[in-house]
């Protein structure tokens, strides 16, 4: 399943595709599992509504600032490294959210959160183009698209099952434990993929 280092593969292998999928749609799931969870977290954490719009502001500010970086860092040091080093960042931030005792360190956490899994997004789509010829990456691409398409769609309802039957702290819990599953699968299958 693991990519060439060179460019031109004629036809996309599907299980190598889905991984990269998946790794692309955690960042939309992120953001939306936790919205169902907003009312309880109000009662939780004693504040008002409009306050708790941070823990997704946050989220979405770390998206928009750290993609940019990331593809600087990707094309620098590699997309393995920086790949699994973003994931990391949020399989950790997930866990310190998890046990956030106040709002402003759950806001801290949904930050760090962004900063790690925004490496998806933009390495995910770099692997493709270094992997692929023209015709299979964009048959690659649109995959890709439509997984983080479908994403957020159930992510909320994932997050609101989660929510009601263990707390809200469980939805972190959730999001530490697909990170976890996606570092150990990329670890174990991708390859270096960034030209010499």
């Amino acid at each position: 399943m693991a990519p060439v280092t060179s460019s031109g593969e004629t036809r996309p292998r599907w299980g190598f595709i889905a991984l990269l999928g998946a790794a692309s749609g955690l960042s939309a799931f992120g953001m939306a599992s936790v919205v169902p969870m907003l009312p309880s977290l109000e009662r939780a954490l004693s504040t008002d509504f409009a306050t708790l719009q941070f823990v997704v502001s946050a989220y979405l500010l770390g998206l928009g600032v750290f993609q940019p970086v990331q593809g600087v860092l990707c094309d620098r040091y590699g997309r393995r490294p920086v790949l699994l080093g973003g994931f990391l960042v949020f399989l950790v931030a997930s866990l310190l959210a998890s046990l956030a005792p106040s709002l402003p360190l759950l806001v801290l956490a949904r930050f760090l959160q962004a900063m790690g899994v925004s490496v998806a997004t933009v390495v995910s789509r770099a692997i493709v183009r270094d992997s692929y010829a023209p015709e299979p990456a964009a048959i690659a691409f649109a995959f890709i698209t439509a997984v983080m398409g479908v994403s957020p769609v159930i992510a909320p309802l994932a997050g609101g099952v989660v929510a009601g039957l263990w707390g809200w702290r469980a939805v972190f819990w959730m999001h530490a434990a697909m990170a976890a599953a996606l570092l150990v699968l990329m670890f174990a299958l991708l390859r270096e993929t960034r030209p010499a």
